[in-house]
C-alpha cells in the first residue's frame, strides 16, 4: 500500500510539471474550485500528506480534477472502448426493435 502512495506522488508531481504548475499553484486552484472557509487547502498539507503517504482519494481526486485529470477506475481485461461500443450497438438495436413492436 505504501509504494501505491509513492506511485501516486510520483504521478501528482508529473501531472504538475506538465502543468507548469507548483504546490502552492494547486492548493489555490483546490481552494478556488472547492472552497472551504473553515478549512483551506495549503500546499505544505499536501506535500506533508504525499510525503507521508496519508493522500485520501477524495483530495487525489481533486488535484487531479484541477490539473485537468480524471481518475478512472476500469475492470480489468476489458477494453472500454470496444465494450461501450457493443453495448452501445445492442441498446440501440434493442431500442429499434422495440419501436417495431419486436422484443428480443
Amino acid at each position: 500500500m505504501k509504494n501505491d502512495n509513492n506511485k501516486l506522488r510520483v504521478m501528482i508531481r508529473t501531472m504538475m510539471a506538465e502543468q507548469g504548475v507548483t504546490m502552492k499553484q494547486v492548493a489555490e486552484l483546490i481552494n478556488e474550485k472547492y472552497p472551504n472557509p473553515d478549512d483551506p487547502v495549503k500546499a505544505t498539507d499536501i506535500t506533508n500528506k504525499l510525503q507521508r503517504q496519508t493522500l485520501r482519494l477524495n483530495e487525489a481526486i481533486r488535484i487531479a480534477d484541477v490539473l485537468g485529470y480524471d481518475i478512472v477506475l476500469k475492470k480489468r481485461g476489458l477494453d472500454p472502448d470496444t465494450d461501450f461500443k457493443t453495448n452501445l450497438l445492442e441498446y440501440a438495436i434493442r431500442l429499434l426493435q422495440e419501436d417495431q413492436g419486436k422484443t428480443v
